[in-house]
This record gives C-alpha cells, sequence and structure tokens, in this order.
C-alpha cells in the first residue's frame, strides 16, 4: 500500500489510515512491513499499531537511518512492533543505521539488490533500514504459514515461534543497551570435521549432523536423535531424544515427527520423569528454551498449510557437552534412514488425529549454534 507522495513525504494520518484498513478489511493472517520513519512519537499510531498486533498481524518497522537512537523516531519507537535495525555483510552495523534499546532485531540492510521503480524489469542495490526490515517481514510471512493458528495467537507466542531460529550477538558496533538479536543471520559452510556447535536437523524432517552432513529422513518409525551415555553405560544415559516419524504425504520425504521424548539423567533433573511432546496436545504453552546439561532444547508445535499437526524441535550446544554423542544428530551412521522403503512410493499410510480435525503430524528438529 502507498502510504507517502512521489517524494516520499506525507502524514502519520495517512499510515494510520492505512494500518487501519489492513485492521477492518484486510485478509488475515497479515504482516505489515513498513519502510517508513519520522521524528518523534506519535501516540496515535502506537494505538493503531497496538490494535493491529492484538488482532494477530505481526508489524514490522524499520529503525531508520539517522545512525541515531530509534527510540526518537516514529513508528520505530513503539513496542508492540518488531523494530529492526540493519547490518553489512560480515556482521558490523550499517553506519547509517539506527540502534538503542528500541531495535528488537537486526537483519541485512547494506548493498541489497532489488526491483527498482524505472520499470518492470530494472533492478538496484540499495542500503537502508528500509531493505533491513523486509527480511524479517518475509520471515514473519513464513511463520504464519507454517503455523496456521499464529493469528489467534498472543504476540509474545507468535514471536516465540519467529525467534526459534536466531542468533544473538552477532552483530558488531552496537551499544551496551542494543538488543544484538537476528532472526536472518547466515549461516557457515559445513564442514567434513567436527565443529564445536555443528550439529543440527531442520526440515520434515531434514537433519545436519554434528559433522555438518545434510540428509532426509525417509524411514518411519522410532528414531534416535541424540544418545549421550553416562560412562560406559549405553542404557542409563545422560541425555536421550528419540522422536517417533510417520509419513504423511505422497511423496517418500514427506516424513513427520509426531511424538518427542527427552529422558535421561539431566532431562529428569529439569523435569522429574522428562519431557515427552505430541502433536495431538490440546494444552500448548509457549515454546522456551530447556537447559539440559549444557545442552539446550525447544519444541515447538505448529501446523501446515494443509492443517497436518507436527513438532519442531530445536537443539543447540551438542558440541559443547564433553561426552561422545550419538544418533543421527551426533555420530551415528545414517546411511539406513536416508533410503525410501521399496514400497513406499505405493502405498502411504495417514494417521488420523483423535480431535476431530484431520490428518496430524509434521516435525523438525534443529541443533543450532549460539
Amino acid at each position: 500500500m502507498k502510504v507517502l507522495d512521489d517524494d516520499g513525504s506525507g502524514y502519520v494520518s495517512w499510515m494510520i489510515a492505512a494500518e487501519q484498513w489492513v485492521l477492518s478489511s484486510g485478509p488475515k493472517p497479515a504482516v505489515v512491513s513498513m519502510s517508513i520513519t519520522g521524528d518523534g512519537n506519535s501516540q496515535n499510531e502506537k494505538a493503531s499499531i497496538d490494535a493491529l498486533v492484538a488482532a494477530g498481524v505481526t508489524v514490522v518497522v524499520a529503525a531508520g537511518n539517522q545512525n541515531s537512537d530509534a527510540c526518537g523516531y516514529n513508528p520505530a519507537w513503539i513496542p508492540s512492533a518488531i523494530t529492526v535495525g540493519s547490518y553489512a555483510t560480515g556482521g558490523a552495523k550499517s553506519g547509517f543505521s539506527n540502534y538503542g534499546s528500541c531495535v528488537d532485531a537486526w537483519a541485512p540492510g547494506s548493498g541489497i539488490l532489488s526491483t527498482y521503480y524505472t520499470s518492470d524489469t530494472s533492478t538496484k542495490s540499495m542500503s537502508g533500514t528500509s531493505m533491513a526490515c523486509p527480511h524479517v517481514s518475509g520471515l514473519a510471512a513464513i511463520m504464519y504459514e507454517l503455523n496456521p493458528t499464529a493469528a489467534s495467537m498472543t504476540s509474545t507466542q507468535r514471536e516465540a515461534l519467529l525467534s526459534v531460529g536466531q542468533r544473538t550477538d552477532y552483530v558488531t558496533g552496537l551499544t551496551a543497551s542494543d538488543n544484538n538479536f537476528v532472526f536472518l543471520a547466515p549461516t557457515s559452510v559445513p564442514t567434513p570435521s567436527p565443529s564445536p556447535d555443528g550439529a543440527g536437523a531442520v526440515g520434515d524432517p531434514h537433519l545436519q549432523n554434528i559433522h555438518g552432513d545434510r540428509f532426509d529422513l525417509m524411514q518411519a518409525g522410532s528414531h534416535v536423535l541424540i544418545h549421550i551415555p553416562r560412562g560406559m553405560s549405553v542404557a542409563n544415559a545422560l541425555l536421550h531424544v528419540s522422536a517417533v516419524a510417520s509419513r504423511l504425504g505422497g511423496h517418500c520425504a514427506d516424513m513427520y515427527f509426531q511424538h518427542v521424548n527427552v529422558t535421561g539423567s539431566w532431562a529428569d533433573a529439569a523435569h522429574p520423569g522428562g519431557y515427552h511432546y505430541s502433536a495431538l496436545q490440546t494444552e500448548v504453552k509457549t515454546p522456551q528454551w530447556v537447559a539440559l546439561g549444557k545442552v539446550e532444547l525447544k519444541v515447538v508445535h505448529g501446523r501446515t498449510g494443509k492443517g497436518l499437526k507436527y513438532l519442531n524441535m530445536y537443539v543447540k550446544h551438542l558440541g559443547r557437552t564433553g561426552f561422545v554423542v550419538g544418533g543421527l544428530l551426533g555420530e551415528d551412521d545414517h546411511a539406513d534412514v536416508i533410503r525410501p522403503d521399496e514400497a513406499c512410493s505405493k502405498q502411504v499410510s495417514l494417521e488420523v488425529n483423535t480431535d476431530g480435525q484431520g490428518s496430524s503430524s509434521a516435525s523438525f528438529a534443529v541443533a543450532m549454534p549460539e
């Protein structure tokens, strides 16, 4: 929606009118991306954006390009909006970007190639927090796609889903009051040798082990993702994470985790009996990182666009345990699980929810660096 004149000028009331149209008439779920900055703090616009967020809309705004405190600019100062500052290649804060406690996250904004208004095919490399803001807006749109019920969640729950893939302390050149948080952080190129936090597993499910090897899970059934034994005992584990995968589509790779079980002495110390998650759980809490010894784990519930329920699992710090890590995210051989069943293309079994809402499951697990 165009809210400024051809010279890039306008009134706050014009922005509020656009926001209120989205609130009253726009399709939902929705993301409002505002690459606009003005001086001062408008209470009227704060009320307008607050109403959008309360209605399930995620509002992402640019921090501004004055190399100053974003709290002095509108709408960057508004707490209910996600305010985005800019960093350059390598993670250094862009020299023009506003900063301070009102900036919630950072994204690439220096030398961003995009389309340009001079023609239907024109492109131009431009810099500004107006370029950084859409990176986070796009991630918010993906969050809604993967979690169709997100619009009915609280803003805190939506932000928890949005921040599942994140990196802290990545951007350099910030002040002590800055939130050094990146939603869309670059990932390093996997190397064949183990790295301290190189393990990972993402997708439906796509896995990346501690060596950086990436592969798709093709076998249904129960799989050990992490196993850290206590001493020489295989049975008595410090941490044991298993997941049950089901094939819920026509493709051999349409494999989804329906259950995740986290046991072992580290899990029992954090929560007696460990943690047990199901895609069919009716009472879903806001996902939080759980410390299990030196490992941290988070499980997130969601639905696919077709309404299939799934569990996302994220793990970090596997390389810091000081122990041998077994399981598909660790040192175990994955050659067998990447081969599809011979009959997978001929017969696909669908599991049915017991809550009357259709087919269930999906998943992904991630072990991620800081």
